[in-house]
């Protein structure tokens, strides 16, 4: 972007238009390729890609207990705390599904095994590192008051369903309320709120949860905005940059923290920028920002600060790596096959393996891993597009590599799979590969499939009997005939 252009936001028109929410949604996550919103007693979700609108079903307990508070753990699964009236506390697990169709959803309520610690609370924000759910301590000797201790944690692990207490040593931020949190690969983010004296803050820390401790980052300085800092700004984070979004009247503005440079800047938004109505929420979707407004979509495309894997001297470098195997930090095994591997390169191109490797999961303890129900093959492929950003494709290798681009989070690669796959439809394997394309979400490739059937359906339904497809496939092909 030239230092002259705006930043410009855009409206994603979904389908159907005229798709109604209720006024009471509670929160909004991102889960892969679907912006997530949670209302007190349905979800919705709206596919970024495909543009289209969809409602899940519930199944198992009541919706009502999910509170603003709760967090998005993996890719299908949000978690709130909730301390009941007897004072013990349960974990609640919503698991859900974004498929075409049916949707649905379940939501599960485990008791903790733990008692709580004194100073353990379910009322303040979430975060998660794929394992466990994590929340600050609180000021035990105002219980009431929800000021709570950046330098004390408590760790709720999944499998055990145990409270841990996490100390964290240094420097720490001192008590606040009201503040804005966000956990992005292994680090946790923490801006501004009130102190005890209810003085606004507008200070900016990092928390390393692999080295428990505190970094203090640039305070904002921007005089212009400080009367809007403390009307709970939105925080997000990309790969080489910290925004903050604040509602400004009934439009916005994006504040951008360059660690780089350690400074905070605010990003010039286009002229004829829209007027956004109450309430609002932002989120991070790979290089862009998702504003959702109640009823509206809007993206923000923020370019990134950095060029890591574009030609030049860098570029060379990677490749040697992985020629010449040299520094190798990790190592998986798969099938009877291993694979030297460097984990910066893998963290800096895969959300997955950064989680894997910023957390205290088990694997990012070992220098060997498993890698299970993988071929040799397939793995081979993804560390070449990982350090190379080069593949070579082919029908053996196909829906392996989509579903481990799937697992990685390697959205350009899956991109790259399905037009592959798309490419290559026949009699043989259309319904096979329909399949696939619903299991996965893969949307284009599941409208080509259709396409297919319908131009060729003589000579598919001759080597195929049409109960093979699903119900609604059925219903769908009868319905686009007619």
């Amino acid at each position: 972007m030239e230092q002259n252009d705006f930043y410009k936001w855009k409206r994603l028109k979904g389908e159907p238009d005229n798709f109604k929410l209720p006024e009471n949604w509670i929160k909004g996550f991102i889960s892969l390729n679907h912006l997530i919103i949670v209302s007190s007693s349905q979800i919705y979700t709206f596919h970024l890609k495909d543009l289209y609108w969809s409602q899940l079903s519930a199944r198992g307990e009541s919706l009502s207990s999910l509170s603003s508070r709760s967090c998005l753990v993996r890719p299908g699964l949000i978690a709130d705390l909730r301390t009941k009236s007897n004072k013990t506390t349960s974990l609640e697990c919503l698991t859900f599904k974004t498929k075409d169709v049916p949707n649905d959803f379940e939501v599960k309520s485990h008791d903790l095994i733990s008692s709580a610690p004194t100073q353990f609370s379910s009322d303040y924000p979430l975060f998660s590192d794929q394992t466990s759910l994590y929340t600050f301590g609180h000021n035990e000797q105002s219980r009431y008051t929800p000021w709570i201790l950046p330098g004390l944690l408590y760790q709720t692990n999944f499998e055990n369903k145990d409270i841990l207490e996490v100390k964290i040593s240094g420097n720490v931020p001192c008590k606040r309320r009201d503040y804005q949190s966000i956990f992005h690969h292994g680090k946790l983010y923490l801006y501004g709120g009130y102190n005890d004296k209810r003085n606004i803050l507008y200070d900016l820390w990092v928390l390393d949860l692999g080295e428990l401790k505190w970094e203090k980052l640039q305070d904002i300085n921007t005089i212009e905005f400080k009367p809007f800092l403390n009307k709970s700004p939105f925080l997000l984070t990309f790969d080489d940059q910290i925004l903050l979004c604040l509602k400004v009247d009934s439009s916005c503005a994006v504040l951008s923290y360059n660690p780089y440079a350690d400074s905070w800047s605010e990003l010039r938004l286009a002229p004829d920028t829209p007027k956004f109505n109450d309430p609002m929420t932002f989120v991070g979707y790979q290089d862009s920002i998702i504003l959702f407004t109640g009823q509206e979509v809007y993206s923000l495309r923020i370019p990134s600060k950095t060029n890591r894997f574009k030609g030049g001297q860098l570029k060379n470098l990677i490749d040697q790596l992985f020629i010449e195997k040299t520094h190798a930090d990790i190592t998986f095994k798969v099938e009877d096959e291993e694979f030297p591997a460097n984990k910066c390169i893998l963290s800096l191109r895969s959300p997955y393996f950064k989680n894997m490797f910023s957390s205290k999961m088990m694997e990012s303890q070992s220098s060997a891993i498993p890698v299970p129900n993988v071929r040799a093959k397939v793995f081979k492929v993804i560390l070449e597009y990982i350090y190379l950003s080069d593949i070579k494709l082919d029908n053996d290798i196909g829906e392996d590599l989509f579903k481990l681009a799937h697992e990685y989070l390697l959205e350009e690669l899956k991109d790259e799979c399905e037009e592959f796959l798309a490419k290559n439809i026949d009699e043989e394997n259309v319904i096979k590969t329909i399949s696939f394309a619903e299991q996965y979400e893969a949307m284009k490739l599941r409208k080509a499939c259709l396409v297919f059937i319908m131009r060729n359906r003589d000579e598919v339904f001759k080597k195929h009997d049409i109960k093979e497809l699903e119900s609604k496939t059925i219903l769908e092909l009868f319905t686009i005939e007619h």
